[in-house]
């Protein structure tokens, strides 16, 4: 079984070694750059983890990853996602 606040607090340990996971981007004049954010920010907006009825089968895992594989990031977050899932 997977606790999501022991993966969390793993990550924000990670976050202090390696900063660039705390980047979003941000547009201004008509150009594009990096802005970091808090910790707290990073991990409200980069991790989605999902209700316990979601997933029953490896076929619904597939099917999941097949729908959201290709969804564009938003830019307002970071510039990664982190879905958690138990799985049976």
């Amino acid at each position: 079984e997977c606790d999501p606040e022991i993966v969390k607090t793993k990550f924000e340990a990670a976050m202090k070694v390696m900063p660039k996971f705390r980047y979003k981007i941000v547009e201004f004049a008509g150009d594009y750059y990096y802005e970091m954010m808090s910790i707290e920010e990073t991990i409200r907006k980069g991790f989605i983890v999902g209700k316990d009825d979601n997933c029953k089968t490896a076929e619904d895992i597939d099917r999941f990853a097949q729908d959201n594989v290709n969804e564009k990031l938003p830019l307002d977050g970071p510039l990664w996602r982190c879905y958690l899932q138990n799985y049976p």
